[in-house]
């Protein structure tokens, strides 16, 4: 799902795909199962302006506009627009696939033996 935001003087997309998170997973070292984690309380700082970085980047990648941002950056953009943390928070969140689809339904029955 792409979104866009005003950030750093224009709209932006922003996107949390499997690719952004996958960028992420590299950048960082994190595995899938941690990468898929990801929650505001078990997320650094640091982490976080990466993490909004990989879907600024991705964002421009499917829009197919040119991306020469830094991590810097980002950081810069959302410490000048206050309300933009939450926002990219809620933003990420709704990208996110609902936890029941996550895991297996505790009602579910296993499936039968031929």
């Amino acid at each position: 799902m792409i979104q866009e935001i005003n950030l750093g003087g224009e709209l932006r997309p922003i996107s949390f795909s499997l690719n952004a998170l996958a960028l992420f997973g590299k950048l960082t070292k994190r595995p899938l199962k941690d990468v898929l984690a990801l929650s505001p309380e078990t997320t650094q700082l640091e982490d976080f302006i990466v993490l909004m970085w990989c879907g600024f980047k991705d964002g421009a990648r499917i829009h197919k506009k040119e991306f020469a941002y830094t991590v810097e950056d980002i950081g810069d953009w959302i410490s000048d627009s206050p309300e933009a943390f939450a926002d990219l928070l809620v933003m990420f969140n709704e990208a996110q696939p609902p936890e029941e689809t996550n895991k297996k339904k505790e009602t579910e029955s296993p499936p039968l033996s031929p």
